[in-house]
């Protein structure tokens, strides 16, 4: 045994035969010796073949590593030639030779030329994908993001389309207004606001530009001097061609503007602010949307109650009429010369009375089928109006609220927030409201028309015109409270707050349902903020029963 561990830890590796280890002795026959004699062997190969291997494969490794970069220096070249050789048709320099000659090279709008709109999104997407990448975030979401971000909806190609062609002069910013969200135009619904443009053909530009020598399109119309002072909802305008000044409405005061075919000259009419963006086209768009509705609402309930008023008045004609003949019939009766004697006089009586219980009865019936049509046409409105709020119902950009017994149309986005409190302390101070001026200050109804009195449950607004006309912007608050004849406060002090540049002009209301009728008093405040609020002017507001028509 002892011979068998000393070869055993005697093994040598080398592979030069003076190292190889040789048996001599008893050990040649030994069949345990001579298997691991050649195990040790075996095991000397592999290891010679694996450092063989590695040293290969260490090479072809150096190899492969100088080809790839060989290779990629050869893409890196590709690339940059290629990059060389379409550099013409890349987006920017697209856009650089597209605004090279443009007049929207130099100005600061991004909707005055199609490929600036483009160009911002892009900008944005490449922002969002660079923020990604420096917050660590993986390739799919950076990819994500300036999907997300560079992406242009339907609805903004709509809007943008809109306002380039605005501002290049190609359409009226108060006609692209109307249209909807998908670029539709709502006939029914905005069709009488477009035909205000177009009122009269004489002063439809086209009209004036094809008929140059139409005198009586010029002499019908200029019949007024510079001071002339027009009614409400019209200006003053020198026409270019003419050499006169005429009144026209705002509408084709703004068209003959738009062909330079004339100029304001009206002080009291202010032009439409130039500066325009894809927000405020939208809020245009949206409230010009909520206006006509409350308008179609509005025709609607004044129809109903002309029809109500006509159907009262007719039935009240035939109550009257069933009274006179009633009369008649018993003069005729007590006029008859035969009534001296007893019996006539019973006869005469008794045919008074079948007259009086005929015409009662015909009253009566008179007045239950008064009641009976006045339901069915008050059923016939409710379900017009309930047809025509079903078209609108899946709107998201409107909502709807029921004000006594029609709706109301608003936009959520765009409505101003009121907040209520019976907390604020109301002082004065002598400082002009700090450039704020509250002037007009009125009842208005849920679709914004003046009224004087209103009906119970009836939705109203204390609405004021409040200007700023100091140099800068300035944040104001404005609110109202509601007491009774007692000095009761019946509406707890309910606010708007804002801001308004300089300048500007904003009509503000401030809603109230009265719950029982009488005389009630509006008190107006202004302020800068809640903590300097003045007293500005108190109003006041009759209440009658839902059945008296105002």
């Amino acid at each position: 045994m002892s011979i068998f561990f000393t070869i055993f830890f005697n093994s040598v590796y080398a592979q030069t035969p003076e190292d190889q280890i040789t048996l001599s002795g008893d050990l040649q026959n030994n069949p345990v010796a001579q298997d691991i004699l050649k195990k040790i062997e075996q095991s000397k190969k592999w290891i010679a073949q694996i450092e063989q291997r590695n040293f290969e494969n260490s090479k072809r490794q150096l190899e492969l590593e100088q080809k790839r970069a060989e290779v990629l220096q050869s893409l890196e070249d590709d690339l940059r030639k290629w990059e060389e050789l379409w550099s013409y048709y890349t987006f920017d320099n697209v856009l650089e030779r597209a605004l090279e000659n443009s007049p929207a090279k130099d100005t600061s709008s991004i909707y005055d030329h199609p490929l600036k709109f483009t160009a911002s999104k892009i900008d944005a997407g490449r922002e969002a994908l660079q923020k990604i990448i420096l917050e660590g975030g993986s390739p799919e979401q950076a990819r994500d993001a300036f999907t997300k971000a560079a992406k242009i909806t339907r609805a903004e190609m709509l809007s943008v389309n809109a306002l380039y062609n605005v501002l290049n002069n190609n359409a009226y910013y108060n006609q692209q207004v109307l249209f909807e969200s998908d670029g539709k135009f709502n006939y029914e619904l905005s069709g009488e606001e477009l035909r205000k443009y177009y009122q009269d053909f004489r002063t439809n530009p086209e009209y004036l530009d094809a008929n140059p020598f139409d005198v009586t399109s010029w002499e019908d119309l200029s019949k007024t001097n510079p001071s002339t002072e027009c009614r409400p909802g019209h200006v003053l305008v020198y026409r270019n061609h003419a050499d006169d000044y005429v009144c026209t409405t705002e509408y084709t005061a703004e068209m003959w503007m738009r062909h330079n075919m004339g100029k304001i000259v009206d002080s009291s009419y202010e032009e439409p602010n130039p500066v325009i963006t894809e927000q405020k086209f939208n809020k245009d768009r949206i409230l010009q949307k909520v206006s006509n509705l409350n308008s179609k609402i509005e025709s609607m309930q004044a129809h109903y109650e002309e029809q109500l008023l006509e159907i009262i008045k007719k039935y009240d004609s035939l109550l009257a009429d069933i009274k006179s003949d009633k009369y008649v019939e018993e003069r005729r009766i007590l006029e008859n010369p035969l009534k001296s004697n007893y019996d006539s006089k019973k006869i005469m009586s008794q045919q008074i009375m079948d007259i009086r219980e005929k015409f009662n009865d015909l009253e009566k019936n008179t007045l239950v089928e008064k009641d009976e049509v006045l339901k069915i046409l008050e059923n016939q409105h409710i379900l017009s109006v309930e047809e025509f709020i079903d078209i609108y119902k899946s709107d998201d950009e409107i909502a709807i609220e029921w004000n006594y017994s029609y709706p109301i149309f608003y936009s959520p986005a765009y409505n101003f927030p009121q907040s209520e409190s019976s907390s604020i302390i109301k002082t004065s101070f002598d400082d002009d409201l700090f450039g704020l001026v509250v002037d007009d200050t009125s009842l208005k109804n849920a679709f914004g028309k003046k009224i004087h009195s209103l009906k119970l449950g009836q939705l109203i607004q204390i609405a004021s015109d409040i200007t700023n006309h100091d140099d800068t912007s300035k944040k104001f608050v404005y609110l109202v409270e509601i007491r009774d004849e007692q000095n009761q406060i019946v509406q707890p002090l309910k606010w708007i707050t804002g801001q308004l540049d300089s300048n500007q002009t904003l009509n503000l209301g401030l809603s109230w349902i009265p719950k029982n009728t009488g005389n009630f008093y509006a008190d107006v405040f202004l302020g800068p903020n809640l903590d300097f609020v003045s007293h500005t002017e108190t109003i006041l507001i009759s209440v009658v029963s839902p059945d008296q028509l105002s």
